[in-house]
């Protein structure tokens, strides 16, 4: 009677702790964390834009567009968010998104400012 109680016991604890793995990988599966890269162009020359501010709301995240008008925004869960550039000299920029789970790249094309 003793061992049928601890074979129970033993068996009962391994149920439960393959039923936690088993439920931390499906939440792990849903939450996804991919990069959206790209690259910011003035629209009438279709010239690489350095120094462009970009945000991505909805993630909370900014970076800045490097020397060949290339950004990236690392670590950004699948989903849908508005994709927001500002730079001198440009009109502000904004197009909503949606990120993949097998990422993304996208081109944003500034137009330059009527002065």
């Amino acid at each position: 009677m003793n061992w049928f109680k601890k074979t129970t016991i033993f068996s009962a604890v391994i149920l439960l702790i393959g039923m936690t793995i088993m439920a931390g990988n499906a939440v792990a599966q849903e939450n996804v964390e991919v990069s959206l890269t790209g690259e910011v162009v003035d629209a009438s020359t279709q010239e690489a834009l350095s120094g462009v501010q970009l945000t991505l709301e909805g993630a909370d995240k900014e970076t800045t567009s490097s020397d060949d008008g290339s950004f990236t925004f690392e670590m950004v869960s699948a989903g849908t968010y508005t994709l927001t550039a500002t730079a001198d000299g440009y009109e502000d920029w904004e197009q909503e998104v949606e990120v993949k789970e097998s990422g993304n790249s996208i081109t944003v094309e500034l137009q330059p400012k009527d002065y």
